[in-house]
């Protein structure tokens, strides 16, 4: 195999090796990194490095294509955000940016070079109705054919349906938590809240504090599903982690810390796991004992081992594409998740509800 499974981690995480790259090496490595949609991030950390210049000519077309995308994508996440604190001026609670479009508004390191499929936000659970109407008269709309989806998202989720602009096709997904009420990890949003942080002095535009933000990056690979991903989302969390740390000596002791408050050691766990296995990440050996504490019963190491490679790594690599679907099948169900996306909706649409929803 021209790129096996080591030679592609390199370059995700030095993106500079690609330089040493032919044209059959390219042949190969360009549909495997779109496969997890980082070409534009490679991009990115190549211009910086000033290493561009050094690849063969014949790949200026993707590399351009990648830095428009971007730079388009980056203009669209602040105009949308403009017209978001435009359109909710009237309700007077805090609009916390999440994810692609926080890591951008604070100008950090993962948000050079970064794709947005949509703009997340998150407000109070009390607001959320007239947050979503007031935001439908300003143009953003659900999706008809997701209609039937409706009371299921309100009860069960921790957001409500995508809304689409209907006129610029951007989409919103409005939050209230960053874990659904099904999930057996569950705490109050109100102290996400409590420690957000506003992206200007005079903002009502909020994002979360950097712990909190590390932790939602976690969350949203290990409990929310996205494992078709996971390798984007690790480095995320590998570069986040290096700027705070480098702002802040104490920052994994305040992330751990902040782990163990907001009972979410579990995902944790995996998460630092897999971030030094496949990325390096400098992870204190104390930070990676205490969150030990959160390794569950089930399933044991090995077998997440196996399931999460089979699942994250493109297809290429792994050669194994009815093993690929599966274990993103299992994984995508993982812990909680089979209930909450096949059970729960068939027994909402007969009137049974079996949980009532802590938060």
């Amino acid at each position: 195999m021209i790129i096996d499974k080591q030679r592609f981690l390199d370059a995700l995480r030095d993106p500079t090796l690609v330089v040493e790259f032919n044209l059959r090496h390219w042949d190969a490595f360009l549909p495997m990194v779109n496969q997890i949609d980082m070409l534009p991030f490679l991009v990115a950390r190549l211009d910086a490095a000033a290493g561009s210049d050094s690849l063969p000519k014949r790949l200026a077309i993707h590399l351009e294509a990648a830095r428009i995308r971007s730079r388009k994508q980056r203009r669209v996440v602040y105009w949308e955000v403009e017209q978001l604190e435009t359109a909710l001026a009237g309700i007077d609670i805090p609009i916390v940016v999440l994810k692609g479009a926080a890591y951008l508004l604070r100008a950090l390191d993962i948000s050079h070079g970064r794709v947005y499929s949509d703009i997340d936000i998150m407000v109070p659970k009390a607001s959320i109705t007239e947050v979503a109407h007031t935001l439908q008269q300003h143009g953003w709309k659900q999706p008809e054919e997701l209609a039937d989806e409706d009371q299921y998202f309100q009860r069960w989720m921790h957001e409500l349906l995508p809304l689409i602009h209907e006129r610029r096709g951007t989409k919103i997904d409005v939050h209230h938590n960053i874990l659904p009420p099904i999930d057996r990890l569950q705490f109050d949003a109100k102290t996400l809240f409590a420690n957000a942080r506003p992206v200007r002095e005079d903002s009502r535009i909020h994002t979360l504090a950097p712990v909190d933000m590390v932790l939602h990056n976690i969350v949203h690979l290990f409990r929310n599903g996205h494992y078709h991903r996971a390798l984007r989302d690790l480095v995320d969390l590998d570069t986040l982690v290096k700027e705070f740390t480098r702002q802040d000596d104490d920052f994994f002791n305040q992330l751990v810390t902040r782990a163990e408050e907001l009972n979410l050691l579990t995902p944790c766990h995996w998460a630092f796991r897999y971030a030094r296995k496949y990325f390096n990440t400098p992870i204190p050996p104390a930070v990676l004992t205490q969150s030990r504490n959160g390794k569950p019963m089930w399933p044991p190491d090995w077998l997440m081992d196996h399931l999460f490679e089979l699942a994250s790594f493109p297809v290429q690599i792994t050669t194994k594409e009815h093993a690929r679907r599966y274990a993103l099948w299992l994984l995508e169900r993982y812990p909680l998740n089979l209930l909450r996306k096949s059970i729960l909706p068939k027994l909402e649409r007969k009137g049974i509800f079996v949980i009532n929803p802590k938060y």
